[in-house]
């Protein structure tokens, strides 16, 4: 009979191939990991008081280690995030001058909806977003840009909280002897959406009030994070100046009327709505949005722009005059190659090719993924699949027309938590926020690496971080 072999640990020679990606994150974040490699911190069993709330608030699993990111290392991704997202949500104005015609022929979609959606206010400007970035060699580059009002991982201070509870980071913290923060999504989510309520003149009287509409159940979870948004609300609002009032709803739509044009809770009127359903807007809803009574966070033509082949149109024009030189060289920076996944000639390295001989013979270098699709689904990466059922894939996608293809970004892996096995090198996934034109914070995604597919934290392998701001130090 054979004896289970005990695990390996690979503790000492990840971090050999880690040390100096955590370096070029700051010195402190070298510190933090020499620490609890040598003193192990990652059970539930090392948490403190405060922790227990915080974690049954979230519906993912929290990575035990946090990140502690430089200024300047913040700074870079931030400037990336902004760039890439006003981009982006430019090109219905540069590319196509709004024609709801041409959109509507390029996406395979109704013009008539487009028309009415393009018409202001359409909430472009903004927009919630979130890109999916990888740090690699060449820096920070955009793999992916979710434009929707139903973004994970915004709950950074959730995250924060449950480190800060664990004894031994919450003593590094202290002796770190110089500022640490954290930047909470949600707070800047407020403060965004008080600043268009503002700007639109709907708080003539000082008050905003928000609605957060979800279709789920509500269970005892959600009804401590409810009870959590709402403190959360008022303790934003208390630090504005002028100084601001109102209520926060987490509930139905059908909770929500509309009267003499303008938008009801019961009998308090509404200022500002996050819808947190993806592909379709209540008629209530638009009909404020449209008439100026109401500020919808995401507006209807932003499922529009939330297509994969937005970001390859950004890539395929990346050296157009609709683009400035600064412009251009953002593109170059910050997106990978990417391209819809259709008949013709596309330029590869400096060379014209058949774009579907192409994919095909570098299978390894592409990945394939569905324009309309969110959550880590309908993506195929080509170097995990065989020829042959790659080969059929890129068949059936050329025939549908909406899907991407693009060239695969290196990235470099971080040493995390890894549960049972200890501490191990991860993917990682970086999520920058981006509300209006402003960088709201990030989350971060790792996933032991060996793992097939993308990094979700809807896997059981998936992992969400706590991201600190740490003051700039040069390495020791």
């Amino acid at each position: 009979m054979e004896t289970a072999q005990p695990a390996v640990d690979r503790s000492e020679s990840d971090w050999a191939l880690t040390r100096s990606v955590h370096a070029r994150l700051s010195a402190a974040d070298v510190e933090f990991r020499e620490l609890v490699r040598r003193e192990p911190v990652g059970t539930v069993e090392d948490e403190g008081e405060g922790a227990h709330g915080a974690r049954a608030m979230m519906a993912f699993t929290p990575q035990p280690w946090p990140l502690f990111l430089s200024r300047r290392c913040v700074g870079e991704l931030a400037a990336a995030s902004v760039a890439v997202s006003v981009l982006l949500r430019s090109l219905p104005e540069r590319l196509f001058g709004n024609d709801p015609d041409r959109l509507a022929v390029c996406f395979g979609v109704e013009a008539t909806s487009l028309r009415l959606g393009l018409r202001p206010p359409n909430g472009i400007a903004e927009a919630l977003t979130r890109g999916d970035f990888l740090f690699g060699p060449d820096g920070f580059r955009c793999v992916e840009l979710n434009i929707a009002s139903n973004l994970g991982g915004w709950e950074n201070r959730l995250l924060a909280e449950v480190a800060l509870a664990t004894p031994r980071i919450r003593d590094f913290v202290r002796r770190l002897g110089r500022a640490v923060t954290f930047r909470d999504p949600f707070r800047q989510l407020i403060l965004h959406i008080v600043h268009g309520v503002r700007t639109a003149g709907l708080a003539a009287d000082g008050e905003v009030n928000l609605a957060l509409t979800i279709r789920d159940p509500m269970t005892h979870r959600v009804e401590r994070l409810a009870a959590h948004l709402k403190a959360e609300y008022a303790a934003a609002l208390a630090t504005l100046s002028p100084a601001a009032s109102g209520q926060l709803w987490l509930c139905h739509p059908d909770a929500l009327a509309m009267r003499h044009g303008a938008l009801y809770h019961g009998g308090t009127r509404v200022h500002a709505v996050v819808d947190h359903q993806f592909d379709r807007v209540e008629p209530v809803l638009f009909r404020c949005f449209k008439a100026g009574t109401l500020r919808l966070y995401n507006a209807p033509i932003l499922m529009l722009l939330s297509d994969k082949r937005t970001l390859a149109l950004l890539s395929e024009h990346a050296e157009s005059d609709a683009f400035t030189a600064e412009e251009r060289r953002t593109i170059e920076r910050h997106v990978p190659w990417t391209r819809r996944l259709l008949p013709g000639p596309v330029t590869w390295e400096g060379e014209r090719e058949e774009l579907g001989r192409l994919v095909l013979a570098r299978r390894e270098e592409m990945v394939l993924k569905l324009g309309r699709s969110m959550g880590g689904r309908h993506v195929l990466l080509g170097r995990e699949t065989a020829a042959a059922e790659w080969e059929s894939a890129i068949r059936q996608a050329l025939a549908a027309g909406d899907w991407i293809v693009q060239r695969v970004v290196p990235s470099f892996p971080l040493l995390c938590h890894g549960g049972q096995s200890g501490a191990g090198a991860h993917d990682a996934v970086w999520g920058p926020f981006v509300f209006g034109s402003h960088y709201a914070g990030m989350n971060l995604r790792v996933q032991p690496q060996g793992r097939s597919g993308v990094v979700n934290v809807a896997t059981r392998d998936a992992t969400l971080a706590a991201i600190f701001e740490v003051d700039d130090r040069p390495p020791a």
